[in-house]
């Protein structure tokens, strides 16, 4: 779902939220809300490593013909393609399957809040992994206020996390993992183009996949290729991979990586709504509260809503005479 791009620290530049730069966030949360929606209906018919290695490996080859046709150069040497492998892994292959297989024990929507908490696992693990992201006082607070969102939606399954409703929240939760330590590996990746990111990341996901899913879900044998099964896992691979990061690198050459990071307020709302218009999944009031306990310690994290409420109250400068 998510891409893992390095950014530059430094001053903060002038890139600004336009109403295009706007239009563009909406259709990406769209596009990655409604991956959950999608993959629900992949995975009745089709097994969830199944319709992630086609989701991959179709992805990958229209990423490889969008870099031909821009001309840009392909990753090339072991040197170059090993840290790939670390970004299939982690960014790619197990947290796109275990949201996958968690599709097949919880509704839709409840997975689009739970994934929300991203943001919150990589501030705790850039906190440990790293020398220049420790912990402030706004981090901790965001990470307290998600992390008491996910206790009130795991609810009545923190004692049955090992069956259930409750395995498969956990699964989401070890995803949200994966992209936090994906995020922070991602940082000591210099100079490698965005999107060869995404290829890279997307074909060594494939080579770690084919044998698992060749071994283990032998699809010629389990799945149904039904219409609907097939129709959806092409929609995720052509609007929630391969068009959505061409959306999610355009808005951030646009407007700068923090405000792309908004999409991540918005994905679990599309997939509660999506969830609950077109699946007729139940949203349950301890769900709104955990959303909104997630949502806003994402929020304390960022820091623009608490900035923009202080300056609010602070009284305006006095021109001098």
């Amino acid at each position: 779902m998510r891409s893992t791009v390095t950014t530059p620290k430094g001053p903060s530049t002038s890139l600004s939220m336009t109403g295009g730069n706007w239009l563009l966030l909406g259709l990406l949360a769209l596009l990655w809300g409604s991956g959950f929606f999608f993959t629900t209906i992949a995975v009745e018919d089709i097994g969830p490593p199944t319709v992630v290695l086609i989701r991959v490996i179709l992805a990958a080859a229209i990423l490889y013909a969008v870099i031909r046709f821009r001309g840009t150069s392909l990753p090339q040497g072991w040197a170059t393609w090993r840290p790939f492998f670390v970004l299939g892994l982690l960014n790619t292959t197990l947290p796109f399957t275990l949201n996958a297989w968690s599709l097949t024990r919880i509704d839709s929507g409840l997975a689009g809040i739970l994934t929300a908490t991203v943001p919150i696992f990589t501030v705790v693990v850039a906190h440990f992994a790293t020398a220049d992201e420790h912990f402030s006082v706004a981090k901790v607070v965001g990470s307290g206020l998600g992390m008491s969102g996910v206790l009130l939606i795991l609810g009545q399954d923190l004692g049955s996390l090992a069956s259930g409703g409750g395995l498969g929240k956990l699964a989401v939760l070890v995803s949200c993992l994966c992209y936090g330590l994906a995020g922070v590996y991602a940082r000591s990746l210099k100079g490698i183009p965005p999107l060869n990111l995404a290829f890279g990341q997307l074909c060594t996901a494939a080579v770690l996949l084919t044998p698992f899913v060749a071994l283990v879900d032998r699809p010629w044998q389990t799945s149904t290729w039904t219409t609907s099964a097939i129709l959806s896992t092409l929609v995720l691979t052509v609007f929630g991979s391969a068009c959505a990061y061409l959306i999610y690198y355009r808005l951030l050459a646009a407007a700068g990586a923090t405000n792309a990071s908004l999409v991540a307020y918005l994905i679990p709302v599309v997939a509660v709504l999506l969830g609950a218009a077109i699946l007729d999944e139940r949203f349950l009031v301890q769900q709104l509260l955990g959303m909104a306990l997630i949502v806003g310690g994402m929020a304390v994290i960022d820091g623009r809503l608490v900035r923009r409420l202080a300056n609010r109250g602070a009284p305006s400068p006095i021109a001098a005479d």
